[in-house]
């Protein structure tokens, strides 16, 4: 029985056609595995690749076995399956060739393109991006509203110069039942803000907030009795009027800029994106029922702040 099991073994590593038919086999169960283990894998990339390179060698094997019955390729075959590490090493080393002078070719052309580019002006490390240190009564965001978010990094710990800062609300149309408020619209999707679905939010169960320890109170202030939608929602956005007053004083400022450290690249920290969101939010939804109101000068100011936010203002939707 050993001999015989030695003999498979033997013509399956030797002859041509049993060993392609089983490395097509062999092809067939590393793909079934890899789709078997799919749905949990945590590196889908490399799953990916598994894929490709079983199907690749399936694909290979099957018309390796086919040609092998041609008795001058299958001699060829033989050949090379006797000398089958030899094949392989040559192989790698072609491979590693290839890339090795297709990295120095790359290399070469985008040092010639660089050079070329400088020459006329153009600037490729990230600290030339940086902007220029402003002084902190032409800046935006040495105000108030930005300044608990200073901080310092050394060695990978933030040291923040206020520790809480990240329950710190500047600006928020949502309130604590945010999950189920309507949509705010968007230029990008023709969605209009639906102020009356808004209004019906505010003076529902989704603004009552209760704070630990204190009675249940209504997070945005609402009227005894309904008004107008726009009344209403600028009733109810005016919690955050202080704010919106010393934002719009502020963004007459001539520059902006955070205290980021652009020498650590695509690692630093943008702590002030989320909150610059909020206040494009606030303002464009606060500008939208001060339009639906008839009050122009208030839209207006609303308005200009978000010239330097992430998305032009929804006003226009009104």
């Amino acid at each position: 029985m050993n001999e015989k099991l030695k003999g498979i073994l033997h013509t399956a590593w030797n002859e041509p056609r049993p060993f392609f038919l089983w490395l097509a086999l062999f092809s067939i169960c590393g793909f079934a595995v890899r789709q078997w283990a799919r749905p949990g894998s945590a590196r889908p990339c490399s799953s990916s690749w598994v894929a490709v390179a079983a199907s690749l060698c399936f694909v290979l094997s099957i018309l390796a076995f086919l040609l092998a019955w041609i008795p001058p390729v299958r001699r060829l075959f033989a050949w090379l399956l006797r000398r089958r590490f030899l094949v392989l090493g040559c192989l790698a080393t072609l491979i590693a060739l290839f890339y090795t002078v297709e990295n120095w070719r790359g290399r070469r052309a985008w040092q010639t393109y660089k050079r070329g580019q400088e020459a006329k002006g153009e600037r490729f490390d990230l600290v030339s991006l940086a902007p220029p240190p402003v002084p902190d009564d032409q800046n935006f965001f040495e105000t108030p509203l930005w300044t608990d978010l200073h901080f310092a990094k050394k060695n990978d710990i933030v040291n923040w110069s206020d520790t809480n800062h990240a329950t710190r609300v500047i600006f928020d149309a949502f309130g604590p039942g945010g999950s189920q408020a309507p949509s705010l619209g968007g230029w990008t999707v023709g969605r209009r803000v639906d102020l009356a679905a808004w209004q019906a939010y505010y003076r529902s169960t989704n603004n009552i907030f209760a704070a630990p320890g204190g009675p249940a109170t209504n997070y945005f202030p609402v009227a005894k009795e309904p008004q107008t939608a726009a009344a209403d929602v600028l009733l109810a956005l005016s919690k955050f009027n202080g704010n919106r007053q010393l934002l719009i004083e502020t963004a007459a400022r001539p520059q902006a800029r955070f205290w980021i450290n652009y020498d650590a690249g695509a690692g630093m920290l943008l702590p002030h994106l989320a909150r610059v969101k909020a206040s494009e939010q606030y303002l464009s939804f606060h500008a939208i029922a001060a339009l639906k109101a008839g009050d122009r000068q208030t839209a207006l100011q609303d308005v200009k702040p978000c010239s330097g936010c992430w998305s032009p203002c929804a006003a226009s939707q009104s």
